[in-house]
């Protein structure tokens, strides 16, 4: 059976592109990805692919934008849409330069409309640099189940053939492709990988490399049958907080941690990972390490400390309590204050919530009632504010409150505080300030918060 009829086999028995579907074709003009194009272009017309090749120019070498010239002629040479793209600012290094491409890549998809797939031309040599990268840096199945045949839009039809194969059918067909200089520069990982280990396993055993790729596939089959698994355990330990917690119109979610620490030590990694995955919506460069932090902070004390949110990550994490809150997003600036009306109510998009003033505050869950005919207005929390909760008998810092009231760390500064000036009158969740309670109910006026996406 011939390299086409085994890459059509490969594509049917993974389902990587259904019939009739739009597909972007990553072309770089290597060898690979030449070949790539050349084995789908065959196989569309009996399939009913909508190909659209796309290149991007990461700006690293002069050479490049002469490489996506040449690709845009082979795409015409098949008939053939071309979109092409460019760095406005080169990466540093290889990660910036693969969340580049990515973005590029994603954006054209988008625009041939939904369910559109991104073929890429990975081969089984990358399947095994990537296997051995991850298992430097600390790596479970996730990590050695490298290069999945199809993760989400993208597909990789190629994983199990050999960089010589698909080079070999280049020149079989007259296919022109260049050669990438930057593929034997030592000063990236992956190249030292490709030049120095590589051959080494080779020369340790004969057929290491293949051997590699079959640990690989084999591991990946495993990585998807345990990430099932624990997205039935996650299931079983969400949980959804109440309206007091302040994670209402979030990209929160939520673990219970009972009886974490009677679980399989593998059991609480599967759960950690389905919740990243559901948070982040990928594993890539989420490391071993991450993951054993993540498990030692959910089996410790409530507010320990805050996992992520550093080196542009966004994801925070923290102990609450018996759970465990996954938060996407930074933390908002300080905001306020907003004036109150005398009813009616009040947009704060900064804080995500809504104050409401009146008779239809009165059933909400965030609720209270203070004394009418007041100058009031809502703001984020600011050091130093304090308030007397009525029954309380002494004065409490806003700070100390949230601790008491279970507000979780990560979003403690959303809660809003309602004033009469610089006197802070009520904190969503408790009593308002005992000299803001009014004598009698006619002379009050209801007050709530709803949690929004405003």
């Amino acid at each position: 059976m011939d390299l086409l009829a085994r890459v059509k086999s490969t594509i049917d028995r993974h389902r990587l592109l259904p019939d009739g579907g739009a597909v972007v074709v990553a072309v770089s003009g290597g060898a690979d990805s030449v070949a790539l194009l050349d084995l789908l272009a065959r196989l569309a017309p009996e399939q009913g692919w909508r190909l659209t090749v796309a290149t991007f120019d990461h700006g690293w070498r002069p050479a490049s934008a002469r490489e996506a010239v040449a690709v845009a002629a082979l795409a015409a040479a098949w008939g053939l849409p071309w979109r092409g793209g460019r760095a406005d600012r080169p990466a540093r290094d290889e990660a910036g330069a693969r969340a580049q491409r990515h973005a590029f890549l994603t954006a054209v998809a988008d625009s041939c409309g939904p369910h559109t797939r991104i073929a890429l031309g990975h081969s089984a040599e990358d399947r095994v640099e990537t296997l051995l990268l991850n298992l430097l840096r600390g790596s479970g199945l996730t990590g050695l189940g490298a290069l999945a045949p199809a993760d989400g839009a993208l597909v990789r039809p190629l994983l199990a053939y050999r960089r010589a194969e698909l080079r070999a059918w280049c020149t079989e067909h007259g296919l022109p492709f260049c050669d990438d200089p930057t593929n034997h520069d030592r000063r990236y990982a992956r190249n030292r990988v490709r030049l120095d280990v590589l051959p080494a396993m080779a020369n340790v055993r004969p057929g290491a490399v293949a051997a590699a790729a079959r640990t690989a596939r084999v591991c990946g089959e495993e990585r998807a049958a345990l990430a099932r698994y624990g997205e039935l355990l996650l299931a079983q330990r969400l949980v959804t907080p109440p309206a007091g917690a302040f994670l209402d119109g979030l990209d929160a979610l939520v673990l219970d941690l009972c009886d974490w620490r009677e679980l399989p030590t593998g059991e609480r990694w599967l759960v950690l990972r389905a919740a990243l995955r559901r948070v982040r919506g990928s594993l890539a460069h989420v490391d071993l390490g991450l993951v054993e932090r993540l498990d030692a902070l959910a089996a410790g004390p409530p507010d320990a400390g805050v996992l992520g949110g550093r080196g542009g990550d966004e994801l925070r994490i923290a102990r609450w309590g018996g759970r465990l809150v996954f938060l996407a997003g930074a933390p908002g600036p300080a905001w306020g204050p907003v004036a109150l009306p005398a009813r009616g109510e009040v947009a704060v998009p900064a804080a995500r919530l809504r104050v409401v003033v009146g008779p239809a505050a009165a059933g909400l869950p965030l609720s209270t009632r203070v004394r009418g005919h007041l100058a009031l207005a809502v703001r984020s929390r600011r050091a130093g504010d304090r308030l007397r909760p009525v029954g309380r008998g002494g004065s409490r810092s806003v700070k100390a409150l949230l601790g008491e009231h279970d507000v979780p760390s990560l979003v403690r500064e959303r809660v809003p505080v309602v004033v009469c000036g610089e006197q802070v009158v009520w904190l969503p969740g408790g009593p308002p300030d005992e000299a803001f309670v009014p004598a009698a109910a006619d002379e009050g006026v209801d007050l709530g918060v709803v949690l929004d996406v405003c």
